[in-house]
């Protein structure tokens, strides 16, 4: 506890430099932001402000529609849609993959990191704050900071944070929930006055489905879509979650024409797309490019169509990226 409260204290120095600058430092979270990107951001803007070190949330998406509840569930705005970083002092939350951050991040100054998956190799010249924990959710890694620092959450943000931490366990379903995920969600329902967590979980889901089944295949597929370089490989993974996924199920051959489109446009070597039914408890798994057969062969999939059925399989994070990692890093 000592030597992490003095690696604090090192990157609070550090980012104190950056107090007296004109512009405040940009907060962001990954290209195609879910509830955690952009919850992260606002959480971590107001951290660093209550420090004295102005910062301020932005996003490069525009929120989807369960982020877009819990928004108005708890009276927040949406951060601006910020494209040209360029010149700024950044801090990333939710990611550290290059291909996730800005286009123009190398012409900024990355002072910090926030996040909870695996290091995407980012460089820097200079000592930044770093924090990473492999917990299901950056906001709770983001709530342990807010005490480290002894700063107030108000009930307004514990709400948002006890959101991300939700939605990125799926309602800790997903394996990476860990105990620190739900001791830390159980103090933030107390804070923001939330009596059942499991009900406020599912209600988010819930809107989050009735929006989706709304939208074309087209769009559906972009939802939740990151491209990894794996070795020499361009692989993209992209995931839909339902509570009840059966609406989505009758819809894969559409989804599956849908991201081979994506897959040709954007010259990936292969695209993978994860139907997951949070209910079910697992995740109907499609692949399609040049390479599908590599990603057909770490996952353990048939060559059918309109994909396999994984049980168990809820992680895009912990359990589909570092088996394709592995397979294409032979390639």
């Amino acid at each position: 506890m000592k030597l992490l409260k003095q690696a604090l204290l090192s990157g609070l120095l550090a980012l104190s430099v950056h107090a007296l600058a004109a512009d405040p430092i940009l907060v962001v979270g990954h290209k195609n932001p879910d509830t955690d990107a952009i919850v992260s951001a606002i959480a971590v803007a107001q951290l660093k402000t209550a420090q004295g070190i102005p910062a301020q949330a932005v996003a490069q998406g525009h929120p989807n529609p369960e982020t877009r509840f819990v928004l108005d569930k708890f009276g927040f705005p949406a951060p601006p849609i910020q494209n040209v970083f360029a010149g700024r002092d950044v801090i990333l939350v939710d990611h550290s993959d290059k291909q996730l951050a800005p286009d123009d991040l190398d012409q900024a100054r990355l002072v910090g990191i926030y996040d909870h998956h695996k290091l995407g190799g980012l460089k820097t010249d200079e000592p930044i704050e770093v924090i990473i924990k492999p917990w299901g959710s950056t906001a709770t890694i983001i709530y342990e900071s807010f005490g480290h620092a002894s700063i107030n959450i108000e009930p307004p943000l514990a709400g948002l944070l006890l959101s991300a931490i939700l939605s990125d366990t799926r309602v800790f379903r997903s394996p990476t929930t860990t105990p620190d995920d739900k001791r830390i969600a159980n103090e933030l329902a107390q804070l923001a006055g939330i009596t059942d967590i499991e009900a406020h979980g599912l209600q988010m889901l819930q809107a989050y489905n009735e929006e989706m089944a709304k939208l074309d295949d087209d769009a559906l597929v972009t939802m939740d879509f990151k491209v990894f370089n794996m070795g020499s490989s361009k692989v993209g993974i992209a995931q839909l979650e339902a509570f009840d996924a059966s609406f989505l199920m009758q819809r894969l051959s559409g989804l599956r024409q849908a991201i081979e489109k994506l897959q040709a446009s954007d010259a990936m070597d292969a695209m993978v797309l994860a139907v997951t039914d949070v209910n079910r408890g697992g995740s109907t798994i499609l692949t399609v490019g040049p390479k599908a057969d590599v990603a057909q062969s770490a996952l353990g999939l048939s060559p059918e169509p309109l994909g396999t059925f994984k049980a168990d399989v809820l992680s895009r994070k912990r359990q589909l990226v570092p088996p394709l990692e592995r397979a294409f890093s032979h390639q």
